[in-house]
C-alpha cells in the first residue's frame, strides 16, 4: 500500500495507516461520471490493485450525478471497496448517501455516518475481506 496522497479533479485520496481508503471530496464539488472514474482509479491504485474499506467523507460536496453513483455502485466500484461509509453533515450529503444506498443498490454494505470515529469503526469489521 502507498502513503502518497492522489488529487483528482473532485477530491483528494490517501490511504490510512490501517488500510482505509480516505477520500475527501472537495468543497463544493459535483461529481460526474468522468471524475468517479478517476477517484476509483486513484483508490485502487492506492491500495495495489486490492479491495479495501473505503471513507467518502462528503460533507462539502454540492452534487453527485446518477450515472456517477451507478459507476461506483456497480462492478468498477466492487473491484476497490469491501465497505463503504459516507461521512456527511448536510441534507444534500444525506440525500447522495440515500439514493446510492437504496436506488443504485450497491455490490458492498455501505453505511452513511455523521461521526467519523464511529464511520472508521464500523469500516474496520471490513478490513480483512480483500
Amino acid at each position: 500500500m502507498s502513503s502518497e496522497k492522489i488529487v483528482t479533479r473532485a477530491a483528494v485520496l490517501w490511504v490510512d495507516q490501517e488500510g482505509i481508503i480516505h477520500s475527501l471530496v472537495n468543497p463544493g464539488a459535483e461529481v460526474k461520471i468522468d471524475d468517479m472514474k478517476e477517484i476509483i482509479d486513484a483508490g485502487y491504485a492506492l491500495v495495489g490493485q486490492k479491495k479495501a474499506p473505503v471513507l467518502v467523507d462528503m460533507r462539502e460536496i454540492r452534487s453527485s450525478d446518477r450515472e456517477s453513483r451507478e459507476y461506483t455502485a456497480g462492478p468498477e466500484g466492487e473491484k476497490v471497496t469491501t465497505a463503504l461509509a459516507f461521512l456527511i453533515k448536510s441534507k444534500v450529503g444525506e440525500l447522495i448517501g440515500n439514493f446510492f444506498i437504496n436506488f443504485n443498490n450497491p455490490r458492498f454494505p455501505t453505511k452513511i455516518f455523521t461521526a467519523e470515529d464511529e464511520a472508521l469503526d464500523w469500516l474496520r469489521g471490513y478490513l480483512n475481506e480483500r
